[in-house]
């Protein structure tokens, strides 16, 4: 009775399911892993299994009906896809094969769940979670770029060494920090300054690759993937259509004096420089109690091109700029992660002799960079917009899939974004407690980046996403 029970208790371990694509084929691969496979196969093919991973013909029967032959792969423990012991059976692709085929293994094992499989070999260390993650999007991919990103996730062997630097480094400080808490009266223990310096450097390196997640992340969506993304954001009536139309050298966008004009993103695909960028017109951002709804979701899209487009030219005039860069819907758009911003002054051809001293100084010094005049009318400093447009895109076009991007989904987006924000807050206070608390938070979510400290429901997310068969 205790080896029939254990048996059984084996069989419910062990899972099968077909793990090429359904319907009528010339060979489909079902897939049984688990502790009992090799009895399990043995009895649906009544003699003994091959040499590990030698391919060998078989006959499959249900009792004594015959149902195919078909050719068998064994893969022994732990040298397989789960880490469990593992049996390919290669079928003929009729529906009615590969349902007897399955029903036959129905009554001595149970179905997998979806992921099931890439479960097991994430559970046995065959995989981390960011191996996992690029199988899936290998798996989802429908484009040439979306497959290189998948494969660039799936080999992870530098993404993960860098995570276990950024570890390392952690614990080293977490580890100083408790000590001088502990031991507080102990000389060069730690300062504040090497705890500084070192996190500071961190959060460099982690904004480097949250910058690059916007590309990628397009890539995943299939939006314009080759695209530079490029806004054009400002009150009305400061020449962001004309501004489109010069650049595009077409009438993409209705030119008004009436405020309102635009009430969506209009966008125009053009090369610039060399490279593909999308350059979107947006509504001119105003105080929404003047507007209607239409034009107030309009705004809500033009405020969050602030926070996605890869470059974002503010425009504004010599008369509006002060209330520009003042309003509650504009005040914040220095923290925008990843986006580069240009300051343009357009209209210029009416300043005249007013002065603009006030405006390069407040851009200066806020933005640590020049102020551009131009004007849409007369073409007046376009040479000089054009070329500082142009290295821009030539940056962030550069930072592409080829290079060293790192952030591959939004799960992996959020969890650096919260290792970055426990580290900004440890590095807001002087409490040594505080930032030991903070550290250890940073840890957590680095750790949840492969798996190494991760939950139920994160496992339970990422794993359903899969077919049954994977």
């Amino acid at each position: 009775m205790m080896l029939i029970a254990r048996f059984s208790h084996f069989c419910s371990k062990t899972i099968y399911s077909l793990s090429s694509g359904p319907g009528k084929c010339a060979i489909s691969i079902v897939r049984v892993s688990g502790p009992a496979t090799a009895s399990i196969v043995e009895k649906l093919t009544k003699t003994r299994l091959p040499q590990p991973r030698k391919a060998s013909l078989r006959q499959i029967f249900e009792e004594d009906e015959v149902l195919d032959k078909s050719m068998l792969l064994w893969f022994p423990k732990p040298n397989s896809f789960t880490g469990e012991d593992v049996v390919e059976l290669h079928v003929h692709g009729s529906v009615s094969v590969v349902s007897g085929v399955l029903s036959a293994l129905g009554k001595l094992c149970r179905l997998a769940h979806p992921g099931e499989f890439t479960k097991k070999a994430f559970l046995n260390g065959k995989m981390n979670l960011l191996q996992v993650e690029g199988l899936h999007d290998l798996i989802e991919s429908s484009t040439t770029e979306q497959r290189r990103l998948a494969l660039k996730s799936l080999d992870s062997d530098y993404t993960f060494s860098l995570y276990n630097e950024w570890k390392k480094t952690l614990v080293n400080q977490a580890a100083l920090l408790d000590a001088s808490i502990d031991f507080g009266d102990v000389d060069n223990i730690h300062t504040s300054q090497e705890l500084y310096k070192s996190l500071e450097e961190l959060i460099c390196q982690m904004q480097k690759h949250l910058k690059t997640y916007s590309i990628i992340k397009r890539v995943k969506d299939g939006i314009k993937h080759s695209n530079v993304l490029v806004a054009i954001v400002g009150e009305p009536n400061v020449g962001k259509s004309s501004l489109l139309n010069r650049l595009s050298r077409s009438q993409s966008a209705i030119v008004s004096n009436i405020p309102g004009t635009t009430r969506d993103l209009i966008e125009k695909s053009l090369s610039i420089g060399g490279h593909l960028v999308s350059l979107i017109d947006t509504a001119g951002i105003r105080k929404l109690s003047d507007c209607d709804e239409i034009e107030v979701e309009g705004i809500r899209r033009a405020t969050h091109m602030l926070k996605t487009a890869d470059v974002v030219v503010h425009l504004f005039t010599l008369h509006n700029w002060k209330d520009y860069f003042s309003s509650s819907l504009t005040n914040d758009f220095p923290s925008s992660s990843g986006t580069s911003f240009i300051f343009v002054c357009n209209k210029s051809d009416l300043i005249h002799d007013q002065s603009t001293n006030q405006l390069r100084q407040f851009v200066n010094s806020n933005f640590r960079q020049d102020a551009i005049f131009i004007s849409c009318l007369t073409s007046d400093g376009f040479d000089t917009f054009s070329s500082v447009l142009e290295e821009r895109i030539k940056s962030i076009a550069h930072t592409s899939l080829s290079d060293d991007g790192l952030i591959f989904t939004q799960r992996q987006h959020d969890a650096v974004h919260e290792v970055v924000s426990s580290l900004r807050s440890a590095l807001s206070t002087s409490d040594e407690s505080i930032q030991a608390f903070e550290l250890r938070n940073a840890l957590d979510h680095l750790g949840s980046l492969t798996g190494v400290v991760t939950s139920e429901d994160i496992l339970e997310t990422i794993f359903k996403k899969f077919c049954i068969g994977k």
